[in-house]
């Protein structure tokens, strides 16, 4: 920080008071506003627990191509360098049938199908950058947790931005009967 000093002088001579130049030249100063602005890391998730809705049969009928709607999650962050998201499954990538409410300790063949997710923008919200290419965010296979990074041209904050998760799977004949689930999970941190 700057200051500035002046340096008056004065000289009493003979009774007569004298000022130095500088003191008639009058005083500056500096200002240097500022003021912060809080972090912001925030996610939302909405799931879609019922898949039987849109596909009725998990044993007879694919998904369709653009998949079925899993989840959307609704992202606000204010990082330049951008964020990331990290998705985990329960079940490592796969639906698995429950017996009296909870997975098998030993999963058949019958009692799984496997799955990939897409994510894709939605329509809402303020996107503070680029979106990732589609192949780091498309076909994800949830075998091992999955991250994908938001960070391309960051140039503003991202605020209340949606986006969905898009679930494939194909026929498997072979499905026992009952209800198939997976738990996902959604992790959200700055770059």
């Amino acid at each position: 920080m700057i200051r500035f000093l002046t340096i008056i002088m004065m000289m009493v001579t003979w009774g007569i008071l004298w000022l130095s130049p500088l003191a008639l030249a009058g005083v500056s100063g500096v200002s240097s506003p500022a003021g912060d602005v809080d972090s912001i890391l925030d996610i939302r998730v909405i799931p879609f627990d019922n898949l039987s809705s849109v596909l009725p049969e998990l044993r007879t009928y694919d998904t369709p191509p653009s998949g079925i709607l899993a989840a959307r999650f609704i992202i606000s962050n204010n990082d330049p360098s951008g964020f990331s998201i990290t998705l985990k499954s329960q079940t490592e990538g796969k639906l698995v049938r429950l017996y009296g409410g909870v997975y098998p300790e030993r999963v058949k063949r019958g009692d799984a199908i496997d799955y990939e997710l897409d994510i894709e923008r939605g329509g809402e919200g303020t996107m503070g950058g680029e979106i990732p290419p589609a192949s780091e965010r498309r076909g994800l296979v949830l075998t091992v947790p999955r991250m994908v990074k938001f960070a391309s041209e960051v140039a503003e904050s991202t605020i209340d931005t949606d986006f969905n998760v898009m679930m494939h799977t194909r026929a498997n004949n072979k499905l026992f009967f009952g209800t198939f689930k997976d738990v996902l999970t959604f992790v959200v941190s700055d770059l």
